[in-house]
């Protein structure tokens, strides 16, 4: 009898050696994963080149670093807080070293969105499952090419997760601590980036079903509502101050409304095919597995505002589905647990397998790298000092003064609408020409006799195609 009992122990003994060793052993698989995964994308983002949405935003950067203001100085249609964090940069280092502090910078905002990606997986999950949410997020294609670029989108994405993350914590421990941190974290995100006006809509309907249904308490919605308001109320202030507050609203509202107009339902169903949905085919199977499912009313709410609101602004750009992949990531773990059954070992194969797109996107960027675009961009900085101008895009004016202005002439509409702000910044090209910019882009500027006899009396073909330079400054080129 003794000696029965003693084997039935050491057997149950045994299993549970043999399940935790299995439990360490996925878990240890789960994080090799997600280490290599991370080692490869900060690879690829110090070796990857800077597309020219990049370079528009650290020129806007340097150009705060040079004294100048946001919206009257130059053009910019964001909302201007990560040119406010670029500019120390830009005044204290190189304009090489300056490139990839901005690369640094925006890899360190992407760490974040996947921090709180884990921890929006810890709320819901085990260890092991939030590892592989984060997994799950790196990948998409689209958070592959543009996760972590130097653009307001990725500060943006990271302090809208962490918003969530935290107001998910007050749902469940109904800390008022919590939801007005989350409030300033949705606040901040939207003074990064305007495209986070979404977040609020969703906080306060999720407030509200609170109220009526968990008896929760009307304080709470004015808690969040003030906590949200008061940082975009101050900024607000300080442009009205400074007498900058119309050119802000034309710049980042009335220009974006009009630059909308130009985007057809078509183009953007034609990029929501080929770039949102056909190369993450399998990702997005187990995403509607996994909605499918059981899946919480917050969440459900979340997803359905943001994809509402993602198809409403009509752009055709994927990189604006990112701000959505925390949670798209957070159904789709839980369509791979189903489909594989709990079998943890088969769904980290398979989840290394799905890898493959951006392990590929991002090993392509670690072996090209970024050598000859900043040969290319320090031989134009060398031949216009900062004290001249260049008349072109921010690849051929990099970190150099330029009109700030020109390029953005086709979206205005009807100048009656814009009044004095247009008065300001609309200047003729041949009254920029006669300032003798030491580069001009042709394609940038509009043609005339007048113009063309111009050109052809002070500039000649530089070596890259487009581009003028002032004889002058071309002497023993």
């Amino acid at each position: 009898m003794a000696m029965n009992l003693y084997k039935k122990i050491k057997l149950n003994f045994y299993d549970c050696v043999q399940n935790l060793s299995r439990l360490l052993d996925d878990l240890a698989y789960g994080r090799l994963l997600l280490c290599t995964q991370i080692l490869i994308m900060t690879l690829a983002a110090f070796r990857r080149g800077w597309i020219y949405d990049e370079l528009e935003c650290l020129r806007s950067g340097w150009f705060v670093a040079q004294g100048m203001i946001p919206y009257v100085d130059f053009f910019q249609h964001h909302h201007p807080f990560l040119y406010y964090l670029l500019a120390p940069f830009g005044f204290f280092f190189s304009a090489d070293q300056y490139l990839f502090w901005g690369r640094g910078i925006s890899l360190g905002f992407c760490f974040l969105s996947l921090l709180y990606t884990y921890k929006l997986g810890l709320l819901v999950y085990d260890q092991l499952t939030a590892f592989l949410t984060v997994s799950f997020f790196l990948c998409w294609k689209m958070f592959a090419e543009s996760g972590f670029e130097v653009r307001p989108d990725t500060p943006q994405i990271a302090l809208a997760t962490a918003g969530t993350y935290y107001f998910f914590l007050f749902i469940k421990q109904r800390n008022q601590k919590k939801l007005l941190i989350s409030a300033f974290c949705y606040s901040l995100s939207f003074l990064f980036l305007q495209k986070s006006f979404m977040f609020p809509f969703f906080a306060l309907l999720m407030l509200g079903y609170e109220w009526y249904y968990k008896q929760e308490k009307l304080s709470a919605i004015l808690l969040w509502a003030v906590g949200y308001a008061l940082p975009i109320c101050l900024y607000w202030i300080f442009l009205i101050f400074q007498g900058h507050f119309w050119q802000y609203f034309v710049c980042n509202y009335l220009f974006n409304a009009e630059m909308a107009k130009s985007f057809t339902f078509a183009r953007f169903m034609k990029m929501l095919v080929n770039e949102v949905f056909l190369p993450n085919a399998a990702l997005w199977a187990f995403f509607f597995i996994g909605y499918s499912r059981s899946v919480t009313i917050p969440i459900r709410l979340l997803i359905s505002i943001l994809i509402t609101g993602i198809i409403s602004m009509k752009i055709d750009g994927a990189h604006y589905w990112i701000v959505a992949l925390p949670y798209f990531s957070l159904i789709g773990i839980q369509g791979m647990r189903f489909i594989f059954d709990h079998k943890t070992g088969y769904l980290i194969l398979f989840l290394t397998f799905l890898s493959s797109v951006s392990f590929k996107h991002w090993v392509g960027n670690v072996s090209f790298g970024n050598y000859e675009q900043r040969v290319l961009l320090k031989h134009f900085r060398s031949l216009c000092s900062e004290s001249e101008y260049c008349f072109g895009d921010d690849l051929v004016c990099n970190l150099r003064k330029g009109p700030g202005y020109f390029w953005h002439g086709d979206f205005w509409g009807d100048q009656k609408t814009y009044g004095r702000f247009l008065n300001n910044h609309n200047q003729k090209t041949i009254d920029i020409l006669k300032n003798m910019p030491v580069f001009v882009q042709v394609g940038k500027i509009e043609t005339s006799d007048e113009v063309d006899s111009y050109l052809k009396k002070h500039y000649k073909q530089f070596f890259f195609p487009g581009i003028l330079i002032r004889k002058d400054c071309a002497d023993g080129l």
